[in-house]
Order: structure tokens, then sequence, then C-alpha cells
């Protein structure tokens, strides 16, 4: 009755440990898909972040392009702006000059 006794409590032994082995498995299995879920997720981030830093030097670049023509625009005004500046003086010079001499003559 003794061996009995002892039998079947290896065998429960036994039991309880093929109940934890499979509590590890479905742990380790659970485990591998929230690192697999986790991995997903890091290349999406990873590959998002990409495209936001693409997207930003696209922005950069456009900003300094208008940048430039802004500059250039202003630059052209300013020149624009000397020269019509000198013609209207020689206009009004020349005018005065012009009144000058015919109300300097009798």
């Amino acid at each position: 009755m003794a061996e009995i006794d002892f039998n079947a409590q290896v065998l429960a032994a036994l039991d309880r440990l093929d109940n934890k082995i499979d509590d590890i498995r479905e742990a380790i299995s659970q485990q591998k898909a929230e690192v697999a879920t986790l991995d997903a997720r890091q290349l999406a981030h990873h590959e998002q972040q990409e495209r936001f830093w693409s997207q930003a030097k696209a922005q950069e670049e456009r900003t300094r392009a208008v940048e430039t023509l802004v500059a250039t625009t202003a630059t052209r005004q300013t020149i624009y702006t000397g020269i019509a500046a000198v013609i209207c003086s020689a206009i009004v010079s020349g005018g005065f000059g012009f009144l000058f001499h015919v109300l300097g003559k009798p």
C-alpha cells in the first residue's frame, strides 16, 4: 500500500510539473507574441519618423527657396526704386530747368 501511495504521489508530482511546464510554454508564447507586436510597432514608428524627417527636409528646402526668391525680389525692387528715383530726379530737374529757361526769357 505504501508503494501505491508513493507511485500516486510521484504521478501527481509529475502531473503538476507537466502543468507548470505547459504554463511556462504558454507564457513564453505570449511573450513572443508581445515582442513581435512591439517589433512591428517599432518598425512602424521608425518608418513614420523617417517620413516626418523627409517632410521636414522638403519643407526646409522650400522655405530656403522662398527666402532666396524674397531676397532676390527685394534686391530687384531696391534697384528698380533707385533707377526710378534717378529718372524722376532727372525729369524734375529737366522740367525745372525748362521752366526757368522759358520764364527766364522775356
